[in-house]
Parts: structure tokens; sequence; C-alpha cells
């Protein structure tokens, strides 16, 4: 499925953005620094070149542009506080995906946020920070340019709330990226449904919807979920299952409904007013 998505040609970039993944130091510190007053997640990057760090044995085809943008964002941000960006990781046997981005020619960004000990609004307060600076570094223009909240503590597309876009508007943004969308109702339905669905649950049916866009490659599918699995969220989707073989959703309806409530799951703390459809599997 990632390579699906990364090698659809819709993408100038990957931000691989992980939370609390650096656990290494055990001391409990919250690994934070303090900007206007508030306290802001330290962030690491890291830099793969596959096989080892020699030219001549790096998978990662565009090691030394990803290395130059790690080090010019750390140097940037840096400079907002010193410590921001304590180091960067140099891997010369790992990949972490880096290499499938690099071979469709995306501009790479690989970054920790933060410890295991590391507060989540500390966590949030970095992403304004960090995206202003890769605002500045990748120098982005037209539609892809990256809008920077003015707050410390929120920062990109709120999940849980009410839809913006219409169905109609999400549909016609969908077919302007891929006119054959391989599903099982028109994809104008589809929009309605995450929207109706979403506002059962206070989750945003647009947003659902553009998750969906992201991980069935804007319903081009082509990895192990199938189309006519009605799954939209590549729910049990695993690397080492075989194409077709995870869970098999019987309506359009019960898909979205199943990836509207995974989404609420993952980001609210309240309960589900729905139960979440049962998925039997393959």
């Amino acid at each position: 499925m990632l390579t699906s998505v990364l090698g659809s040609g819709h993408f100038d970039m990957a931000i691989d953005v992980h939370r609390d993944s650096d656990d290494s130091d055990k001391s409990g510190n919250p690994h934070t620094v303090s900007i206007n007053g508030a306290a802001v997640s330290t962030l690491r990057f890291c830099v793969c070149a596959g096989e080892g760090m020699s030219a001549s044995r790096q998978t990662n085809v565009r090691y030394s542009q990803t290395k130059t943008t790690a080090e010019n964002l750390k140097s940037m941000l840096n400079s907002t506080k010193s410590g921001f960006v304590p180091k960067i990781y140099y891997k010369g046997s790992s990949l972490y995906n880096q290499d499938i981005a690099g071979k469709y020619g995306l501009k790479v960004v690989f970054v920790e946020v933060g410890y295991e000990t590391t507060p989540t609004a500390a966590a949030l307060s970095a992403m304004p920070y960090l995206a202003s600076a890769l605002n500045k570094v990748l120098k982005p223009t037209g539609s892809t340019k990256i809008t920077v909240s003015s707050t410390t503590t929120t920062s990109g597309h709120a999940i849980m709330g009410a839809s913006t876009a219409t169905a109609k508007q999400l549909a016609a943004y969908a077919l302007g990226r891929n006119s054959n969308p391989k599903l099982n109702c028109t994809v104008e339905e589809l929009a309605q449904l995450f929207i109706n669905e979403g506002n059962k649950e206070g989750v945003r049916g647009d947003i659902a919807f553009c998750q969906a866009l992201l991980e069935t490659g804007f319903f081009k599918f082509g990895g192990i979920v199938k189309p006519e699995q009605n799954n939209y969220g590549g729910i049990g989707a695993f690397i080492s299952k075989k194409a077709g073989y995870l869970a098999q959703i019987t309506t359009p309806l019960v898909g979205v409904a199943a990836h509207r409530s995974q989404l609420k799951t993952y980001t609210s703390t309240c309960s589900l007013f729905i139960p979440s459809p049962h998925l039997p599997a393959a």
C-alpha cells in the first residue's frame, strides 16, 4: 500500500512523523525545551542510507538530499531555540521506507517527536515550529504551501467535529486525481456516507474521506486491499498478509462505519455511540 501511495504521482514529499518512538533514555527526562513559557518537545531527524554509508552502497538514492534537508531543518529549528533538535540519527544499514520515497523522487523527512516520557501537549506544541521550518527549508510552491497556525498548542486539522466540505466537493477532488475509481458505489455516494456516518460519532467525514484517499491511492487500490472488500482504511492490512486476505466488509456503508469508528477510537477519549461493526477475516 505504501508503495502504491508514494508512487501514485500525487505527492512531492513524504514526512514520516514518529511519536514517542525513541525510548532509549530511561531517566524520566521529558525532553522538552521552553519557548515563550511553553514546554515544547525536542525533535530528532533520521537519515537512512540503506546498506552502508559509502555512496556505492546506499540503497536510498536520495540519501544526500535527505541528509541536507535534515541538517538544514536542525539548523533552523535550533536558531529558534537552542537544543530544539539535539541530534540527527545517521543510519547506515536501515531504511525506514526512505528508499521507497526516494525511488519515486520524493523529498523525505523522518522526524522523531520526543521520547516516551514527553507529554502529548508538548509534542503537539512542536508541530507548528516543524511546519514553519519545513515551509522555509523545502520552499513549497502553489497549493502545496504549508500554512502554520499562530498557536503553539494545536496544528493541522481536527479529526473530531463537523465536516466543512460537501460530498460534491469531495467527489470532485477525488475524481480530479482518479477519473476511474474502483468502488462499489459512486464517489459522491461514498463521500456522503462518510459525512453521514461521521456525524453519528462526531468525526469529520471530510477528513475521514481524505484519509481513505491516502490509504487507497485515490481509490486505485493495488495493494493487499481489494476494491470489492469495501475497506477504505486499510483495516487489518499487514505487510505479511497476502493480497485480499484481510477484513471482508460487506457493503460501502459498513466499510465507512468501520473507518469512522477506527478514527474516533484513535483520536478521542469518548466512547463510541454506535458499536463498531464486526469485520470477519478472510
